[in-house]
Formats: C-alpha cells, structure tokens, sequence
C-alpha cells in the first residue's frame, strides 16, 4: 500500500511540477497522422483491455505543422486517457483532424460514454478539479495550457450535436510560425 501511495504522490507532484512551469515551445515540422498513430499505439494496450476500439480519420494530404510534437502528443494522450476511463465498459473512441479555417488544425477526441455533465463541464479545464478517485485534476488543464501555446484552445461538447450521450473533446491547434512554405518543404 505505502508503495501504491508513493507512486500516486509522485505522480501528483510531477503533474504540478509539470503545470505550474512555463512550457517552452519546440516546434518542428510534424506530420499529424503520424503523431495520432503514435498516441493511438500508446493507448491501444489499455483500449484492448477494456474492449474499446478506437477509429482514426485523418486526411492523408494534411500538411505538416510546425509544432511542439512533445506537447501535442501529451494533451492527445491526455484526451484519449480520459475517453478510456469514460468508457467503463466498453465502446469507441474516434479521432479526427482537420484544416482549421486558420492555418491550423481541429482534432477530435470522441467517445461513446456517458457524457459529462453540463455543472462539470464548466470546471472541467480548470486545474485541480477532478471527478475521478484518483485523478489530480491537471490532465485536462495541461490540454488547455499546450493548446493556448499552440495558439489555440480546447472545447467539449457533451452529448455531441445530434447525439444523446458521449463526449467530444476539440483541440485547435495553430501553425506555431504561421508559415505556409512549411508545408511544401
């Protein structure tokens, strides 16, 4: 149990380490598919485990970004924890990106859950705040935090337009340098 309880505390404490340091950007040009492969290989262990499947739809002629490919990779695998754990018993998580009307990009997270509930979806990206047993409360906030870096935001809807329960998360990522050229090098 006191190894449990370590391991929890540090964990607590490497978030807030994690959260209350400035983040700085280390763009590079990336290929966002191959960045939501690697989430998705991070997660497919857990996903399997719970019987959840997971669908990616990712336009194969996405140009690539200039972004901090640490930072995306840690708010998706965020969102696609919190989906996992929304998802007790089984169902789908989808993942799909497109061009913002900006230069940039829309990813979203969605699953088949329950849904969260309007009272909590005003705090949610709140640091701290936590629904779960176990849970710190930063894990959402990082997600905002890396998405404001990135020139963007992150929002929810729950249900989904047109659906009577689940969850979607939205990240909108902009090109960090603005450069259009990048994607034609």
């Amino acid at each position: 149990i006191m190894v449990r309880e370590i391991d929890r505390i540090n964990r607590v404490v490497t978030d807030l380490l994690n959260f209350s340091r400035p983040m700085t950007l280390e763009p590079e040009t990336a290929i966002l598919p191959d960045l939501i492969d690697h989430v998705v290989s991070l997660i497919s262990g857990d996903a399997q485990t719970h019987d959840i499947s997971i669908h990616v739809h990712c336009p194969a002629d996405l140009e690539p970004l200039s972004l901090d490919p640490n930072q995306i990779t840690q708010a998706l695998l965020n969102l696609m924890l919190n989906a996992i754990h929304a998802l007790e018993n089984g169902g789908a998580i989808e993942i799909r990106a497109s061009r913002s009307k900006v230069k940039g990009v829309k990813i979203y997270v969605e699953d088949t859950g329950a849904g969260i509930e309007s009272e909590v979806q005003e705090k949610i990206f709140e640091p701290f705040y936590t629904t779960k047993e176990r849970g710190t409360g930063l894990g959402l906030a990082m997600v905002r935090k890396i998405a404001e870096n990135h020139g963007g935001s992150v929002d929810v809807e729950s249900p989904p337009p047109g659906k009577s329960t689940g969850t979607r998360f939205i990240l909108i990522l902009q090109n960090i340098e603005g450069d259009a050229s990048l994607a034609e090098s």
